[in-house]
């Protein structure tokens, strides 16, 4: 599992309620600065982290399976495959159930 949220406050509590449901979790600022190893299957992306336009979704897409953004705005993203949105504030299960839909896409292949 990967997190990708600027806010460090925020990082630490996504990792941590990920964690407590078993999940592994390598957790970053920013894309960028996130390991370039074998796509996870899932990213949860705060929309603070979303930089760049179409080079993010790219760089994005090779490093996770399938993504859950999280936004206070409700904004909508590029789709991509196994795309979910999770509005802010957060409440712990909305974030669970998006992760473990998201997973399932990236197991599965469907959308």
């Amino acid at each position: 599992m990967l997190v990708i949220v600027p806010d460090a406050q925020l990082r630490r509590s996504v990792a941590f309620l990920l964690e407590a449901e078993g999940y592994a979790v390598h957790a970053f600022a920013s894309l960028a600065d996130a390991d370039r190893r074998a796509p996870v299957a899932c990213a949860i992306v705060d929309e603070a982290a979303v930089t760049g336009g179409a080079p993010f979704w790219t760089g994005l897409a090779a490093l996770a399976l399938s993504s859950v953004i999280l936004s206070s705005k409700g904004q909508p993203q590029p789709q991509q495959r196994g795309m979910r949105l999770v509005e802010k504030p957060l409440l712990g299960q909305r974030l669970v159930d998006a992760v473990q839909a998201a997973c399932r896409v990236a197991r599965e292949g469907t959308t």
